[in-house]
């Protein structure tokens, strides 16, 4: 995998980076991730925060298809207990897509296995499945590369 060029601004999730915001509170700090992007200029982002879910959260799952399925509007985000929170997924990832548009921000490295950031696997029914999450298919659809947190 090429690294990214010096001058090119990078969007990733910022639990890779040692910040508390997954689902649990928890985070998912990345040593090769941080090593990959050294020198870059980094734009940390969650979408599940940005869309006004919170620290922590109910685990949430793509039902019946993938991050495209959302998209489209044939598939929802779905909390453990039920709640569909489809739309705080989709403004979050609005949000990113925004900000990578205004800093022409054009690679992303993403956390693999989320509802929102999975790049080639997600989580359904505690299997894990192909697919990608929500984010990752819309910066994928805007021609954004979308970099797995898996092949770094």
């Amino acid at each position: 995998m090429k690294k990214p060029g010096n001058n090119n601004t990078v969007l990733i999730s910022a639990c890779l980076l040692g910040i508390n915001c997954r689902y649990d509170g928890r985070q998912n700090y990345s040593k090769n991730a941080v090593r990959f992007l050294k020198g870059k200029p980094l734009i940390p982002f969650c979408p599940e925060i940005y869309g006004g879910l919170g620290i922590p959260r109910e685990p949430a799952e793509i039902r019946d298809g993938s991050g495209e399925n959302v998209l489209n509007n044939t598939s929802k985000v779905i909390t453990r207990s039920g709640k569909d929170v489809t739309e705080n997924f989709l403004h979050g990832s609005r949000e990113g897509l925004k900000i990578c548009k205004r800093m022409n921000t054009k690679i992303a490295l993403l956390k693999e296995k989320s509802p929102s950031c999975g790049v080639k696997r997600i989580y359904f029914m505690n299997r894990l499945k192909h697919g990608k999450g929500v984010f990752a298919a819309m910066l994928s659809q805007n021609n954004i590369e979308i970099i797995s947190s898996e092949d770094v």
